[in-house]
Order: structure tokens, then C-alpha cells, then sequence
């Protein structure tokens, strides 16, 4: 499976794009930003 990173500062945004992304077969990292993207990516 592959794997995305989608950072979005919107809630509903990202949810709805982790959502689609999800259903098209993706493992999907979210975070609502940079910072929090950063730490996901190093754990």
C-alpha cells in the first residue's frame, strides 16, 4: 500500500482529503501543519 503525507491548516479540508485518499487505497499521514507533519514524519 502506498503511503501520503497531506498537510492541510483546514479541518474539513484535510478530512475530506485523508477521506478520498483513503478510499483510493492509500495509507494516508495527516496533520494540520508543518510542525506536526515534521513529527509524524521522524516517528
Amino acid at each position: 500500500m502506498k503511503q501520503v503525507l497531506v498537510v492541510d491548516d483546514i479541518q474539513s479540508e484535510l478530512q475530506l482529503m485523508t477521506s478520498y485518499l483513503e478510499k483510493g487505497g492509500y495509507s494516508v499521514i495527516s496533520a494540520l501543519s508543518g510542525a506536526e507533519a515534521l513529527e509524524k514524519l521522524q516517528q
